[in-house]
């Protein structure tokens, strides 16, 4: 199995237009490079108030394990644009994600077991949260979630490959 076998943002862009609460708050899913960045979310910040945002970027260890894995950290946060002053409001936006976070938490968990079939093992029995809520962030708010993605990787060796 190679580095893509199991698209994230696919994943992520579907899980967003199936969801009925997504869809009747307009989230629309987009990529970034980490919090540093959100480019997906600025690139989209003037026609779209709330986002579902998968981080790109590719974290990632090898280990053993009966055979060689790579296990990539997944990054997803979800975000909603409001006035940092209005604070009653930013706190019905910061429940309104973590909501769509507890289902989407709720469709990984009744997802892994396809993606075992296909040998992608969805680990979700440790999931780092956070919320953002911080003048940092201007007038966006939300939270991310963490969680990895074992994938069996080919390291046999291969003495064609090198010079003797």
């Amino acid at each position: 199995m190679n580095d893509h076998d199991f698209d994230i943002i696919s994943y992520m862009e579907t899980l967003t237009s199936e969801n009925i609460l997504c869809q009747l708050n307009g989230y629309r899913c987009v990529s970034c490079s980490g919090i540093e960045a959100l480019e997906g979310v600025l690139d989209n910040y003037k026609n779209t108030s709330h986002f579902v945002c998968v981080d790109d970027s590719n974290d990632a260890n090898i280990f053993s394990e009966g055979g060689w894995f790579k296990r990539r950290t997944v990054t997803l946060f979800f975000l909603a644009r409001q006035s940092f002053k209005d604070l009653k409001s930013r706190a019905a936006q910061i429940d309104l994600c973590r909501e769509i976070y507890r289902q989407f938490l709720s469709r990984l968990i009744n997802d892994r077991y396809k993606f075992q079939d296909n040998m992608m093992f969805v680990r979700l029995d440790n999931i780092y949260t956070r919320d953002i809520n911080t003048a940092a962030m201007g007038d966006i708010c939300g939270m991310y979630m963490m969680f990895y993605i074992d994938e069996p990787i080919d390291l046999t060796y291969d003495a064609t490959l090198w010079r003797h």
